[in-house]
């Protein structure tokens, strides 16, 4: 018997897939700076942990952008870091502003409150969002518009058509792969990690450590709700060498490591495994499809160490976002070939100057130079 939600159609100008920080970005960007419909697909129900994310001070200008004030989220969405520390060529300390050039005044960023008041505000402003809804199928006509098969846990399926179509969806890059167009990457980075949770009694700093190791390096920062995140990154073929997904083996690597095994110290580890999540760094050329744009990280992503991520997922959201809404309402052929060559040339651009800087970053430690994970980044 046929499921008559299957007959169910919708339509809207723009599609957005991910309703991240990057889609939402772009959401609001169409919303607030047009009159085109906007609808926002997220496979998630939004309430998965995040791992902990710092933001400069910029933060707050792009914000300004979409017409957000800083008020308008809750008290602790952007709780200072007065503390970040390396210990990456040697033993001694090192600031992590002296060693990669980030922004003085970080704020270590509260994901689900943040991300919740940007999808707030895109339904204020009249988007569509559907969270807990699989995209599986895309289809695309004649005329470059595109149709998405869609299914919600709760509502079945339905069809989703738009004039345009933005991969949204983070670092896998899924609706990139689903359309055809690939991305470069440039390594195979991943995290192996895990979430501690602590006494509500317990004071702990507003602060995140790295360690560089052999095999890696380690990252410890503060979540919200007295909790931590420890983990380490590596390239895929060492992590699955050494069985580091096994959490005798991660604890056990832990355990060698010289100061940020105290950054879990009096907590209790939250899963028994650790997760494992993809770190890699690619760029994706994704204007060479009609009618199809990726931002954020579908668009470019970062080796986490570059503290580049957030930032760029929404700068480019919003410039992916005009330049959609050129596509859509100008009819002078040369400006809007024109815009789409200048955001990729801007991606192209920024993930130029991240490789320089990742290179700067790894070459800083000296230790392990002949260690297969160092070698592989000088």
């Amino acid at each position: 018997m046929t499921d008559p939600l299957e007959k169910a159609e919708i339509n809207t100008d723009v599609i957005i897939v991910g309703a991240g920080p990057a889609g939402a970005a772009a959401a609001l960007t169409l919303l607030t700076y047009s009159d085109l419909k906007v609808t926002l697909v997220e496979q998630s129900d939004l309430n998965d942990v995040r791992v902990a994310e710092h933001v400069g001070s910029d933060i707050f200008d792009l914000l300004g952008y979409l017409k957000i004030t800083k008020s308008a989220f809750p008290e602790d969405t952007f709780l200072p870091c007065y503390n970040q520390t390396s210990y990456w060529g040697g033993d001694e300390p090192v600031r992590v502003q002296d060693l990669f050039n980030i922004d003085n005044k970080a704020f270590r960023l509260d994901r689900e409150k943040f991300d919740f008041v940007l999808l707030g505000y895109v339904a204020a402003r009249g988007g569509l969002v559907y969270s807990r809804t699989r995209c599986t199928g895309f289809a695309q006509g004649a005329d470059h518009s595109w149709q998405l098969n869609l299914k919600n846990r709760s509502q079945g399926r339905f069809k989703l058509n738009g004039r345009y179509l933005i991969d949204a969806c983070g670092r896998k890059a899924d609706v990139c792969r689903q359309v055809g167009v690939l991305s470069a990457r440039h390594d195979k980075l991943m995290g192996v990690g895990a979430f501690f949770h602590f006494d509500k009694t317990r004071k702990t700093k507003q602060e995140q450590v790295m360690e560089s190791h052999e095999l890696g390096w380690w990252y410890c920062a503060r979540l919200p709700d007295h909790r931590q995140v420890v983990a380490f990154f590596s390239d895929a073929d060492i992590i699955g060498q050494h069985r580091l997904n096994q959490p005798e083996n991660w604890q056990q690597l832990l355990a060698q490591s010289r100061h940020i095994k105290f950054g879990g110290k009096g907590g209790a580890v939250l899963s028994g495994a650790p997760w494992v999540r993809n770190a890699s760094s690619h760029i994706t050329h994704s204007v060479l499809k009609k009618n199809f744009i990726a931002v954020g990280d579908a668009a470019a992503s970062f080796d986490p160490i570059s503290a580049i991520g957030l930032g760029f997922a929404m700068t480019s959201a919003c410039h992916g976002a005009k330049a959609v809404q050129t596509q859509l309402t100008s009819t002078d052929k040369q400006t809007k070939q024109a815009q789409l060559d200048a955001y990729q040339q801007e991606v192209v651009d920024h993930f130029e100057h991240y490789l320089r800087l990742r290179k700067k970053c790894y070459r800083h430690e000296h230790r392990w130079s002949g260690a297969t994970f160092w070698s592989r980044r000088r």
